[in-house]
């Protein structure tokens, strides 16, 4: 939802020449607005998943931007890029890492907090902690990884029929030229 991710980068509150890190790099839409506003020198993003990472460099790529995106474990960071002035997960945990922490010793962390069996609302972690209105919706928790290609080939074509009924852009389309 971009009204979320609106509301995220709000709270992440960047500033000219800040470093970012967003964890979870999904299409590549966030680090695409951080990019804009910050350059893509000072944008970095990470993802579990190569296929996701690829995807995301493309759609970044079209759009005229280049952060530097890495596969890796999100929950580790990373540290070749640190250390960082804010700090973007965009799935849930139930605690902040001690990496980011470390990664971002003198910034802002922003991330959705909360477990399986309540709605979730945003940890923001800037030498004090805060957490904000519950947002009523739920993240993919961290941890949670891509299905095997066997399951993912045999499911595939459903789910691409049932977005284009939702959706009707086709996927894998320019929707991050359309900032």
């Amino acid at each position: 939802m971009p009204s979320l991710m609106l509301e995220m980068l709000q709270l992440l509150d960047v500033r000219e020449g800040h470093r970012v890190m967003d964890a979870g790099a999904g299409t590549g839409y966030n680090l695409a607005w951080l990019a804009h506003r910050l350059g893509s020198h000072n944008v970095f993003g990470i993802d579990i998943d190569p296929l996701i990472v690829e995807q995301a460099v493309k759609n970044l790529e079209s759009a005229g931007y280049s952060p530097h995106v890495v596969c890796g474990d999100a929950e580790m960071g990373y540290p070749d890029g640190a250390p960082y002035d804010r700090w973007l997960a965009t799935f849930a945990v139930p605690e902040i890492p001690y990496a980011w922490v470390e990664q971002t010793p003198a910034g802002r962390i922003v991330a959705p907090w909360g477990g399986s069996y309540h709605s979730y609302s945003f940890a923001v972690l800037d030498g004090s902690v805060q957490s904000t209105a519950d947002l009523g919706c739920q993240w993919l928790v961290v941890g949670v990884r891509r299905p095997s290609k066997a399951i993912w080939k045999a499911f595939s074509g459903a789910f691409q029929r049932i977005v284009q009924r939702r959706w009707p852009l086709p996927v894998g389309s320019r929707l991050i030229s359309a900032m």
